[in-house]
Parts: C-alpha cells; structure tokens; sequence
C-alpha cells in the first residue's frame, strides 16, 4: 500500500505543476475540473464537448448542475472555454 500512495503523490504533484504550467492554478477545483473534462471530451468528439456529455463525465461527478453551468459561462467569460458550432450547448478549450 504505502508503494501505491507514492505513486498517488508523485501523480499529484505532477498534475499541480502541469496546471500551474496552463495558468489553471488560480481556478477552482471545480473550473480545473471543468476545463480538463471538456478537453477531455473535445478529443474523444468530433472536436467538442456537449453539456450533456459534460453533466455525465467523471470529473465532473462530485459538482451539482447548476454549478457546474455557472462555471460554464464563468470559464467562456474568462476564455478558458469557448463555445463551437451552430448548436447551443457545446465546447472546446480556447487555444
């Protein structure tokens, strides 16, 4: 076990240091959370990530849906998201 917490540590760390890197740091857990699950889905759907895709996604699970739609529109405010296509609803991390 105490292998496995090391393992968990070193993982931590290094995803503290890659958020620090992308500016994400100053965020909320739950924006991180948010912008990291929609790059996620961007890369796995045809180049964006729907709500409801999002409202299901794992990293997201621990949030309740409206905040998780308060930190939708307060990540595109920011530019950290943007929204794509004719369609309302679905994004993909600005570049």
């Amino acid at each position: 076990m105490p292998r496995d917490l090391k393992k968990l540590a070193k993982l931590k760390l290094l995803v503290t240091r890659m958020e620090a890197d992308l500016g994400l740091s100053e965020h909320s857990h739950l924006n991180r959370s948010l912008v990291t699950a929609v790059a996620d889905l961007n890369s796995k759907r045809a180049g964006c990530a729907s709500t409801s895709d999002l409202l299901e996604h794992p990293l997201l699970q621990e949030f309740s849906r409206p905040s998780i739609f308060r930190a939708l529109k307060a990540m595109e405010v920011s530019g950290e998201i943007k929204k794509v296509g004719p369609v309302r609803g679905y994004y993909a991390p600005a570049q």
